[in-house]
């Protein structure tokens, strides 16, 4: 696979790092479901996921 562009950041993700990076996501999600962080650490969590989704989901676009 070709590595795609991220728009904005000049960053090239090849789909082995977009999976990878979906991991990482679904890894913090379960840790903030079973209480990992507190409030506050939670929002800049879920604002940080929040950029990477939108991200690798257009470029999952670009891919299909």
């Amino acid at each position: 696979m070709r590595a795609q562009p991220a728009s904005d950041l000049g960053v090239f993700f090849n789909h082995n790092e977009i999976k990878a990076v979906n991991v990482l996501i679904a890894a913090a999600g379960v840790a903030q479901r079973k209480g990992a962080f507190s409030l506050e650490d939670a929002k800049h969590v879920h604002e940080a996921i929040t950029v990477f989704q939108q991200k690798i989901a257009a470029q999952q676009q670009d891919i299909e």
